[in-house]
């Protein structure tokens, strides 16, 4: 059962799957020796169905989930940062109002000639 589980594992994977399939259409049954070069040509159905359904549907979902979970994580702390502690939020909220009282909106030039020099 455990190689049965490790040759599933492999084609699922898409690792080798390939040489699974033609080891497995060479033989006839669990007795006899391959005699035969593709001899059950059926036996490459199970393998492309299993890699359509098995990889990608399967991975697919997998792909799904953890995006879901994430995005409910991401609601739960209300749009921040899933990774950050709430120490550092409030360090990164503070640092957002010090930048941005500190900037200069816009400095206008004087009108008067003597006032524009003394602006340069």
């Amino acid at each position: 059962i455990g190689a049965a589980l490790l040759a599933l594992f492999e084609i699922a994977t898409l690792e080798g799957w390939p040489d699974m399939m033609f080891t497995a259409m060479d033989t006839k049954n669990q007795i006899q020796t391959p005699q035969k070069r593709n001899a059950m040509a059926a036996s490459a159905l199970f393998f492309v169905i299993f890699v359509i359904i098995g990889s990608f549907f399967v991975m697919n979902i997998f792909v799904g989930v953890v995006v879901h979970k994430f995005q409910v994580a991401k609601e739960k702390t209300k749009g921040n940062s899933i990774f950050l502690t709430e120490k550092q939020r409030a360090f990164i909220d503070h640092l957002k109002v010090v930048l941005d009282t500190g900037r200069p909106k816009c400095l206008k030039v004087p009108d008067d000639t003597n006032k524009w020099r003394c602006y340069i």
